[in-house]
C-alpha cells in the first residue's frame, strides 16, 4: 500500500508513468488476495483439526480400545473402543 500512495503522488507530478502507477495497483490486489487465501488455509486447517477429537454419546467408561493413539483410523476400521456403562451398576450376590 506504500508503494501506491508513493505512486500516486508521483504520477500526478508526472515522474512515473501511469504503467508503472497501475503495475502497483495491480500488485496491491495480488497481495490482498494472497492474505485471503492464506487466511482460507487456516480456517480449513482448523475445521479439519475439529475432526480430530472423539467424544462418545453416552457417559461412561471406556472398555476395551482396539486402537491407540497414532493408529490410522476410517470408515471402516470398525468400532475404535468399547463404552461401558457406569450408571445404574447391577451387581448380583449369592
Amino acid at each position: 500500500m506504500l508503494q501506491l500512495r508513493r505512486c500516486k503522488e508521483l504520477v500526478s507530478g508526472v515522474t512515473i508513468t501511469q504503467g508503472t502507477l497501475d503495475q502497483r495497483a495491480a500488485a496491491e490486489g495480488t497481495a490482498k488476495a494472497d492474505v485471503l487465501v492464506a487466511q482460507a488455509g487456516i480456517d480449513e486447517a482448523n475445521i479439519n483439526l475439529g475432526y480430530t477429537e472423539i467424544r462418545s454419546s453416552s457417559d461412561g467408561g471406556i472398555g476395551i480400545a482396539n486402537f491407540i493413539v497414532g493408529n490410522l483410523a476410517g470408515p471402516s476400521s470398525g468400532s475404535l473402543a468399547t463404552i461401558v456403562s457406569e450408571e445404574p451398576i447391577y451387581a448380583i450376590f449369592r
